[in-house]
Protein backbone atom coordinates (compact mmCIF):
# COMPACT_ATOMS: atom_id res chain seq x y z
CA UNK A 1 0.00 0.00 0.00
CA UNK A 2 2.82 2.30 0.96
CA UNK A 3 4.35 1.86 -2.20
CA UNK A 4 1.37 2.48 -4.01
CA UNK A 5 0.47 5.65 -2.66
CA UNK A 6 4.22 6.35 -3.50
CA UNK A 7 3.63 5.57 -6.89
CA UNK A 8 0.75 7.50 -7.21
CA UNK A 9 2.32 10.11 -5.49
CA UNK A 10 4.71 10.05 -8.17
CA UNK A 11 2.23 9.85 -10.96
CA UNK A 12 0.47 12.78 -9.86
CA UNK A 13 3.27 15.75 -9.38
CA UNK A 14 5.78 14.25 -12.01
CA UNK A 15 6.88 17.29 -14.26
CA UNK A 16 6.15 15.42 -16.96
CA UNK A 17 2.90 14.85 -18.79
CA UNK A 18 1.87 10.52 -18.55
CA UNK A 19 -0.97 9.16 -20.41
CA UNK A 20 -2.30 5.43 -20.65
CA UNK A 21 -4.25 5.59 -24.28
CA UNK A 22 -6.41 2.67 -25.69
CA UNK A 23 -4.81 1.97 -28.52
CA UNK A 24 -8.31 0.76 -30.87
CA UNK A 25 -9.83 4.60 -30.03
CA UNK A 26 -6.84 6.74 -29.07
CA UNK A 27 -8.90 7.21 -26.07
CA UNK A 28 -6.94 8.97 -22.62
CA UNK A 29 -7.63 6.26 -20.29
CA UNK A 30 -5.47 7.69 -17.67
CA UNK A 31 -3.10 10.90 -16.95
CA UNK A 32 -1.74 12.92 -14.61
CA UNK A 33 -2.57 16.22 -13.79
CA UNK A 34 0.32 17.96 -16.03
CA UNK A 35 -1.07 16.06 -19.22
CA UNK A 36 -4.58 18.52 -19.32
CA UNK A 37 -2.89 21.67 -17.34
CA UNK A 38 0.09 21.71 -19.91
CA UNK A 39 -2.70 22.10 -22.82
CA UNK A 40 -4.99 24.35 -21.36
CA UNK A 41 -7.55 21.63 -20.68
CA UNK A 42 -9.56 20.92 -17.24
CA UNK A 43 -9.52 17.05 -16.44
CA UNK A 44 -13.49 16.91 -17.34
CA UNK A 45 -12.29 18.27 -20.88
CA UNK A 46 -9.14 16.40 -21.58
CA UNK A 47 -11.15 13.10 -20.54
CA UNK A 48 -13.48 13.56 -23.92
CA UNK A 49 -10.45 14.08 -25.95
CA UNK A 50 -8.69 11.22 -27.76
CA UNK A 51 -5.13 11.50 -29.08
CA UNK A 52 -6.39 12.69 -32.68
CA UNK A 53 -7.81 15.78 -31.07
CA UNK A 54 -4.17 17.25 -29.72
CA UNK A 55 -2.18 15.56 -32.23
CA UNK A 56 -2.68 15.77 -35.95
CA UNK A 57 0.20 13.99 -37.05
CA UNK A 58 -1.29 10.90 -35.57
CA UNK A 59 -3.78 8.72 -37.50
CA UNK A 60 -5.48 5.47 -36.38
CA UNK A 61 -3.14 4.02 -39.16
CA UNK A 62 -0.10 4.94 -36.82
CA UNK A 63 -1.81 3.91 -33.84
CA UNK A 64 -2.76 0.59 -34.92
CA UNK A 65 1.18 -0.09 -36.20
CA UNK A 66 2.52 0.90 -32.70
CA UNK A 67 0.31 -0.93 -31.10
CA UNK A 68 2.24 -3.92 -32.64
CA UNK A 69 5.18 -2.93 -31.73
CA UNK A 70 7.03 -3.76 -28.49
CA UNK A 71 9.80 -1.70 -28.22
CA UNK A 72 10.26 1.48 -26.40
CA UNK A 73 9.99 4.74 -29.18
CA UNK A 74 10.52 8.05 -29.18
CA UNK A 75 9.47 10.89 -31.14
CA UNK A 76 8.79 14.60 -31.63
CA UNK A 77 5.25 16.48 -32.34
CA UNK A 78 3.43 18.89 -32.29
CA UNK A 79 0.36 19.13 -29.89
CA UNK A 80 -2.61 21.84 -30.25
CA UNK A 81 -3.65 23.42 -26.96
CA UNK A 82 -7.25 24.51 -26.15
CA UNK A 83 -6.90 28.20 -27.18
CA UNK A 84 -5.03 26.50 -31.01
CA UNK A 85 -1.19 27.29 -30.23
CA UNK A 86 1.28 24.56 -30.59
CA UNK A 87 3.72 22.83 -28.23
CA UNK A 88 6.88 20.94 -29.45
CA UNK A 89 6.46 17.70 -27.50
CA UNK A 90 9.05 14.79 -26.92
CA UNK A 91 7.24 11.74 -27.49
CA UNK A 92 8.28 8.29 -25.44
CA UNK A 93 5.82 5.81 -26.00
CA UNK A 94 5.91 1.82 -25.47
CA UNK A 95 2.97 -0.56 -25.84
CA UNK A 96 1.50 -2.66 -22.41
CA UNK A 97 -0.86 -4.84 -21.73
CA UNK A 98 -3.53 -3.93 -19.09
CA UNK A 99 -6.28 -6.17 -18.02
CA UNK A 100 -5.89 -8.46 -21.22
CA UNK A 101 -6.51 -5.23 -23.42
CA UNK A 102 -3.37 -3.48 -25.82
CA UNK A 103 -2.91 0.09 -24.17
CA UNK A 104 -0.11 2.51 -25.15
CA UNK A 105 1.77 3.85 -22.11
CA UNK A 106 3.16 7.77 -22.93
CA UNK A 107 5.14 9.98 -21.24
CA UNK A 108 4.96 13.44 -23.05
CA UNK A 109 7.96 15.85 -22.39
CA UNK A 110 7.30 19.83 -23.18
CA UNK A 111 10.29 20.94 -25.03
CA UNK A 112 8.73 24.31 -26.75
CA UNK A 113 11.42 25.79 -24.76
CA UNK A 114 14.13 24.14 -25.99
CA UNK A 115 13.00 24.08 -29.48
CA UNK A 116 12.44 27.68 -28.86
CA UNK A 117 16.40 28.37 -27.85
CA UNK A 118 17.15 26.00 -31.45
CA UNK A 119 15.45 28.69 -33.37
CA UNK A 120 16.78 31.15 -31.58
CA UNK A 121 20.44 29.95 -32.15
CA UNK A 122 20.08 30.39 -36.10
CA UNK A 123 19.47 34.02 -35.66
CA UNK A 124 22.56 36.03 -35.34
CA UNK A 125 24.32 36.08 -31.95
CA UNK A 126 23.10 38.95 -31.02
CA UNK A 127 19.51 38.38 -31.02
CA UNK A 128 19.47 35.11 -29.52
CA UNK A 129 21.37 36.31 -26.73
CA UNK A 130 18.89 39.21 -25.73
CA UNK A 131 16.36 36.49 -26.07
CA UNK A 132 17.70 33.69 -23.94
CA UNK A 133 19.36 35.92 -21.45
CA UNK A 134 15.65 37.16 -20.37
CA UNK A 135 14.32 33.29 -20.10
CA UNK A 136 14.57 32.70 -16.53
CA UNK A 137 15.88 29.46 -16.33
CA UNK A 138 19.56 28.82 -16.41
CA UNK A 139 20.70 27.51 -20.17
CA UNK A 140 24.59 26.32 -21.05
CA UNK A 141 25.94 24.60 -24.52
CA UNK A 142 28.54 22.09 -23.61
CA UNK A 143 30.42 19.87 -25.71
CA UNK A 144 31.50 16.79 -23.19
CA UNK A 145 31.03 18.90 -20.17
CA UNK A 146 33.05 22.08 -21.81
CA UNK A 147 30.52 25.12 -21.39
CA UNK A 148 30.86 26.73 -25.19
CA UNK A 149 27.66 29.29 -24.38
CA UNK A 150 25.97 30.47 -20.92
CA UNK A 151 23.13 33.25 -20.29
CA UNK A 152 23.36 35.10 -17.57
CA UNK A 153 20.57 33.50 -15.41
CA UNK A 154 22.91 30.23 -15.41
CA UNK A 155 25.85 32.37 -14.29
CA UNK A 156 23.55 34.08 -11.52
CA UNK A 157 22.08 30.81 -10.69
CA UNK A 158 25.65 29.00 -10.29
CA UNK A 159 27.48 32.20 -8.58
CA UNK A 160 29.14 33.67 -11.86
CA UNK A 161 28.28 36.92 -11.85
CA UNK A 162 30.43 37.68 -15.08
CA UNK A 163 29.62 34.98 -17.55
CA UNK A 164 32.68 35.50 -19.61
CA UNK A 165 34.20 33.51 -16.75
CA UNK A 166 32.96 29.93 -17.31
CA UNK A 167 33.34 30.18 -21.47
CA UNK A 168 35.47 27.48 -21.73
CA UNK A 169 35.78 25.76 -18.62
CA UNK A 170 34.34 21.89 -17.69
CA UNK A 171 30.88 21.98 -15.44
CA UNK A 172 32.82 20.54 -12.85
CA UNK A 173 34.96 23.61 -12.49
CA UNK A 174 31.87 26.07 -12.05
CA UNK A 175 30.51 24.41 -9.15
CA UNK A 176 30.98 21.19 -7.46
CA UNK A 177 27.70 18.87 -7.10
CA UNK A 178 26.52 17.84 -3.72
CA UNK A 179 24.29 14.69 -3.46
CA UNK A 180 20.53 15.05 -2.78
CA UNK A 181 19.71 12.38 0.31
CA UNK A 182 22.95 10.86 0.47
CA UNK A 183 22.80 9.22 -3.28
CA UNK A 184 26.47 9.44 -4.92
CA UNK A 185 25.47 7.01 -7.49
CA UNK A 186 23.76 10.29 -8.56
CA UNK A 187 26.97 12.50 -9.18
CA UNK A 188 27.97 9.39 -11.34
CA UNK A 189 25.26 9.40 -13.37
CA UNK A 190 25.32 13.42 -14.00
CA UNK A 191 29.24 13.15 -14.76
CA UNK A 192 28.79 10.14 -17.60
CA UNK A 193 25.69 11.96 -19.08
CA UNK A 194 27.59 15.01 -19.00
CA UNK A 195 31.23 13.82 -20.52
CA UNK A 196 29.13 11.63 -23.08
CA UNK A 197 26.82 14.32 -24.19
CA UNK A 198 24.08 12.25 -23.30
CA UNK A 199 20.60 14.01 -22.98
CA UNK A 200 19.17 14.09 -19.61
CA UNK A 201 15.27 13.98 -18.80
CA UNK A 202 14.35 16.44 -15.86
CA UNK A 203 16.56 15.19 -13.07
CA UNK A 204 17.10 17.09 -10.04
CA UNK A 205 20.58 17.97 -8.70
CA UNK A 206 22.20 19.97 -6.10
CA UNK A 207 25.29 22.05 -6.64
CA UNK A 208 27.62 24.02 -4.65
CA UNK A 209 28.37 27.71 -5.36
CA UNK A 210 31.89 29.10 -4.84
CA UNK A 211 30.83 30.79 -1.86
CA UNK A 212 29.58 27.28 -0.58
CA UNK A 213 26.16 28.31 -0.67
CA UNK A 214 23.61 25.36 -2.35
CA UNK A 215 21.73 25.64 -5.34
CA UNK A 216 18.69 22.63 -5.97
CA UNK A 217 17.96 22.32 -9.85
CA UNK A 218 16.08 20.25 -12.33
CA UNK A 219 17.98 19.93 -15.41
CA UNK A 220 17.24 18.58 -19.16
CA UNK A 221 18.84 18.46 -21.99
CA UNK A 222 18.76 17.32 -25.46
CA UNK A 223 21.41 17.40 -28.55
CA UNK A 224 21.96 20.03 -30.88
CA UNK A 225 23.87 21.44 -33.77
CA UNK A 226 25.70 24.30 -32.72
CA UNK A 227 28.25 25.95 -35.19
CA UNK A 228 28.10 23.04 -37.15
CA UNK A 229 29.13 20.71 -33.88
CA UNK A 230 26.65 18.55 -32.43
CA UNK A 231 27.14 19.44 -28.72
CA UNK A 232 24.61 19.55 -26.00
CA UNK A 233 22.06 22.24 -24.54
CA UNK A 234 21.37 22.17 -21.08
CA UNK A 235 18.64 23.86 -19.20
CA UNK A 236 18.46 24.31 -15.41
CA UNK A 237 15.66 24.99 -13.44
CA UNK A 238 16.16 26.91 -10.31
CA UNK A 239 13.92 24.60 -7.52
CA UNK A 240 15.82 25.91 -4.25
CA UNK A 241 12.92 27.52 -3.08
CA UNK A 242 11.15 24.71 -3.56
CA UNK A 243 13.23 22.21 -1.92
CA UNK A 244 13.67 24.90 1.21
CA UNK A 245 9.92 24.76 1.44
CA UNK A 246 10.25 21.25 0.84
CA UNK A 247 12.82 20.92 4.25
CA UNK A 248 11.48 23.36 6.32
CA UNK A 249 7.82 21.38 6.37
CA UNK A 250 9.57 18.33 6.83
CA UNK A 251 11.01 20.15 9.73
CA UNK A 252 7.74 21.26 11.12
CA UNK A 253 6.28 17.99 10.95
CA UNK A 254 9.65 16.26 12.80
CA UNK A 255 8.82 19.04 15.53
CA UNK A 256 4.99 18.29 15.87
CA UNK A 257 5.61 14.42 15.94
CA UNK A 258 8.34 15.01 18.69
CA UNK A 259 5.80 17.45 20.75
CA UNK A 260 2.79 14.89 19.69
CA UNK A 261 4.89 12.16 20.93
CA UNK A 262 6.52 13.96 24.26
CA UNK A 263 3.04 15.06 25.72
CA UNK A 264 1.96 13.96 28.64
CA UNK A 265 -1.92 13.83 27.24
CA UNK A 266 -3.67 10.52 24.83
CA UNK A 267 -3.95 13.09 21.50
CA UNK A 268 -6.29 11.76 19.10
CA UNK A 269 -7.00 12.88 15.64
CA UNK A 270 -10.40 11.49 14.33
CA UNK A 271 -12.90 12.63 11.10
CA UNK A 272 -16.36 13.28 11.46
CA UNK A 273 -16.63 10.10 11.81
CA UNK A 274 -14.81 8.87 14.92
CA UNK A 275 -12.75 6.82 13.06
CA UNK A 276 -9.42 7.40 14.62
CA UNK A 277 -6.64 8.57 11.87
CA UNK A 278 -3.73 9.23 13.94
CA UNK A 279 -2.39 8.61 17.77
CA UNK A 280 0.24 9.68 20.13
CA UNK A 281 2.05 6.59 21.80
CA UNK A 282 1.13 8.00 25.18
CA UNK A 283 -2.59 7.70 24.16
CA UNK A 284 -1.67 4.16 22.81
CA UNK A 285 -0.20 3.48 26.35
CA UNK A 286 -3.11 4.89 28.47
CA UNK A 287 -5.84 2.49 26.12
CA UNK A 288 -3.26 -0.48 26.22
CA UNK A 289 -3.58 -1.20 22.32
CA UNK A 290 -0.48 -1.06 19.94
CA UNK A 291 -0.42 1.84 17.31
CA UNK A 292 -2.00 -0.14 14.82
CA UNK A 293 -5.08 -1.46 16.59
CA UNK A 294 -5.90 1.74 17.94
CA UNK A 295 -6.13 3.23 14.11
CA UNK A 296 -8.82 0.29 13.08
CA UNK A 297 -10.65 1.96 16.26
CA UNK A 298 -13.50 4.90 16.44
CA UNK A 299 -14.37 6.57 19.26
CA UNK A 300 -17.26 4.47 19.33
CA UNK A 301 -15.15 1.74 20.40
CA UNK A 302 -13.20 3.77 23.11
CA UNK A 303 -16.02 6.26 24.69
CA UNK A 304 -18.04 3.92 27.78
CA UNK A 305 -20.73 6.44 28.21
CA UNK A 306 -23.78 7.12 25.46
CA UNK A 307 -24.99 10.45 26.60
CA UNK A 308 -21.43 11.26 25.69
CA UNK A 309 -21.50 10.36 22.02
CA UNK A 310 -25.22 11.46 21.47
CA UNK A 311 -23.90 14.76 23.01
CA UNK A 312 -21.00 14.63 20.46
CA UNK A 313 -22.98 14.47 17.59
CA UNK A 314 -24.83 17.91 18.21
CA UNK A 315 -21.21 19.58 19.52
CA UNK A 316 -19.64 18.41 16.14
CA UNK A 317 -22.08 20.38 14.05
CA UNK A 318 -21.54 23.70 16.42
CA UNK A 319 -17.83 23.77 16.63
CA UNK A 320 -15.73 26.53 14.83
CA UNK A 321 -12.28 25.70 13.69
CA UNK A 322 -9.51 26.90 15.89
CA UNK A 323 -12.32 27.09 19.24
CA UNK A 324 -11.71 24.10 21.61
CA UNK A 325 -14.21 22.77 23.98
CA UNK A 326 -13.97 20.66 27.09
CA UNK A 327 -15.83 18.09 28.01
CA UNK A 328 -16.01 14.84 30.31
CA UNK A 329 -16.09 11.07 29.69
CA UNK A 330 -15.61 7.90 29.95
CA UNK A 331 -12.69 5.70 28.22
CA UNK A 332 -12.60 2.36 27.95
CA UNK A 333 -9.16 0.20 27.34
CA UNK A 334 -8.24 -2.71 25.95
CA UNK A 335 -8.61 -5.65 28.59
CA UNK A 336 -12.20 -3.75 29.51
CA UNK A 337 -10.98 -1.52 32.44
CA UNK A 338 -12.33 1.90 32.74
CA UNK A 339 -10.90 5.30 33.42
CA UNK A 340 -12.33 9.12 33.66
CA UNK A 341 -10.96 11.40 31.32
CA UNK A 342 -11.25 15.41 30.83
CA UNK A 343 -11.28 15.89 27.13
CA UNK A 344 -10.28 19.21 24.78
CA UNK A 345 -11.11 18.81 21.54
CA UNK A 346 -10.40 21.45 18.67
CA UNK A 347 -11.88 21.16 15.03
CA UNK A 348 -9.52 21.96 11.71
CA UNK A 349 -10.04 22.19 8.46
CA UNK A 350 -7.74 20.86 5.92
CA UNK A 351 -9.43 21.95 2.46
CA UNK A 352 -12.38 20.87 2.34
CA UNK A 353 -12.18 17.82 5.10
CA UNK A 354 -12.53 18.48 8.85
CA UNK A 355 -10.64 16.84 11.34
CA UNK A 356 -11.07 16.59 15.08
CA UNK A 357 -7.55 16.84 17.31
CA UNK A 358 -8.09 15.64 21.07
CA UNK A 359 -6.30 15.83 23.91
CA UNK A 360 -7.68 13.60 26.50
CA UNK A 361 -6.74 13.59 30.04
CA UNK A 362 -6.77 11.03 32.71
CA UNK A 363 -8.83 12.61 35.51
CA UNK A 364 -8.78 9.35 38.04
CA UNK A 365 -7.65 11.31 40.79
CA UNK A 366 -8.99 13.99 40.56
CA UNK A 367 -12.37 12.15 40.82
CA UNK A 368 -10.98 10.25 43.42
CA UNK A 369 -10.82 13.54 45.75
CA UNK A 370 -13.47 15.02 44.71
CA UNK A 371 -15.38 11.46 46.02
CA UNK A 372 -13.51 12.64 48.96
CA UNK A 373 -13.89 16.07 49.43
CA UNK A 374 -17.59 15.12 48.91
CA UNK A 375 -17.36 12.06 51.81
CA UNK A 376 -15.37 14.46 54.20
CA UNK A 377 -17.95 16.97 53.95
CA UNK A 378 -20.61 14.42 54.32
CA UNK A 379 -19.00 13.46 57.77
CA UNK A 380 -18.74 16.67 58.98
CA UNK A 381 -22.41 17.72 58.33
CA UNK A 382 -23.77 14.68 60.03
CA UNK A 383 -21.18 15.32 63.16
CA UNK A 384 -22.69 18.58 63.16
CA UNK A 385 -25.97 17.58 63.27
CA UNK A 386 -25.43 15.07 65.99
CA UNK A 387 -24.49 17.63 68.25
Amino acid sequence: MANEKKLHSFFNHAGISICTLDSNSGQFIEFNDVAHENLGYSREEFEKLTIYDIDGSVNKGSISKRRKEEDLHVFETLHRTKNGDFKNMLINYVPVQVDGKRMIQSIHIDVTAQKAVEMALKESEARYRAIIDLIPDGIIISDKGIILFANSTYGTMMGWPNIEDVIGKHVSDIVKYSPIDGKDSDKEEVDRQVNNNDPMRQIEACFLRPDGTKVFTEISSTRIEYKGKPVILGVFHDITREKEREEALISREKRSREILENSKDAILLTDFSGKIIEANQHACDSLGYTREELLSLSMYDIEVREEVLEENIEVLNQMVPGVPITKEGTHRRKDGTTFPVEVRATLYETGDRKLICSLARDITERKQAEERLKEAIKAAEEASKSK
